[in-house]
């Protein structure tokens, strides 16, 4: 079982990232008025991309210490860890953009987080497809 950590860890990151995109994403926004919707996703959204980095992070470790065959998902775990680290540094400047009315700036920044997410999703699918059962 801990021999396969990293792909178990990739499966939950795939599972988060599509709960949190299909279910409680549209669900914030629909449910409850924009201020608190704001509030809460301005708590939620750095600790999803944390979780995701300390995730993929300890992926990545743990395939350097003892999966060396694993070329391709380590360097997929490292490379999501980067990505939601970027996207967990940029929350701050991003809700400041949306302080001060700075919509170009938010724009950027959020579909920059999006589309960042979105590649952490594909790299951890592609884990799925590429890890060596041996």
């Amino acid at each position: 079982m801990i021999k396969h950590l990293p792909f178990l860890i990739s499966g939950t990151i795939i599972g988060m990232l599509l709960f949190q995109s299909i279910c409680i994403a549209p669900a914030i926004n629909t449910l409850i008025g924009t201020e608190q919707a704001s509030m809460l996703l301005r708590h939620i959204w750095p600790q999803f991309f944390l979780i995701i980095a300390l995730l993929s992070i300890a992926s990545y470790l743990l395939i350097v210490k003892s999966h060396r065959q694993q070329v391709k998902p380590k360097y997929y775990a490292l490379f999501s860890f980067l990505l939601m680290m970027i996207c967990f540094f940029a929350v701050p400047t991003i809700n400041h953009a949306k302080d001060v009315n700075n919509q170009a700036l938010w724009t950027i920044l959020h579909l920059g987080t999006m589309v960042f997410t979105l590649v952490a999703l594909v790299l951890h699918t592609l884990t799925l497809f590429q890890w060596k059962f041996k």
